[in-house]
């Protein structure tokens, strides 16, 4: 992006969850521990609460992720830009989708709305769940 964004851009927000802790909701005895540790090692909660979502941090480690990132000075794409985006476009090539046309004016996409979201995260720290009756471990984006 910071080649081809006409201004400086903004990769993420803010990030919110529906649950307050993750390892203390109803379901964490099914959740792999060391993956919702995972979880703690990126995110932080901040305390805010609001229509019953927490907001959270990132851990210093990572930066200021929610600030504008400032453009290249050198070797700046100017030309057309095409996007090629379908329906296998996910996680982070959807929020990049999403941010490309935010940021990025006359660009053209072809092909498909992406299935992932270009508002909230779908993606993250991946976590496996193992369902209770039968033993099956299905993994989703935290």
């Amino acid at each position: 992006m910071t080649y081809l964004a006409d201004e400086p851009f903004q990769m993420v927000g803010e990030v919110w969850t529906n649950v307050a802790d993750p390892a203390k909701g109803r379901y964490a005895q099914y959740f792999d521990t060391v993956r919702t540790e995972s979880f703690y090692q990126s995110f932080k909660p901040t305390g805010v609460v609001e229509s019953g979502h927490y907001k959270y941090d990132f851990r210093p480690a990572f930066g200021h992720l929610l600030g504008r990132t400032a453009l290249a000075r050198r070797n700046h794409y100017n030309g057309r830009l095409f996007v090629l985006v379908d329906g296998a476009t996910f996680s982070s090539g959807a929020h990049t989708a999403a941010v490309i046309k935010e940021y990025c004016k006359g660009v053209v996409f072809v092909g498909r709305e992406t299935a992932g979201g270009s508002e909230g995260c779908s993606g993250g720290t991946l976590q496996h769940l193992t369902l209770p009756n039968t033993g099956v471990v299905v993994e989703f984006p935290g």
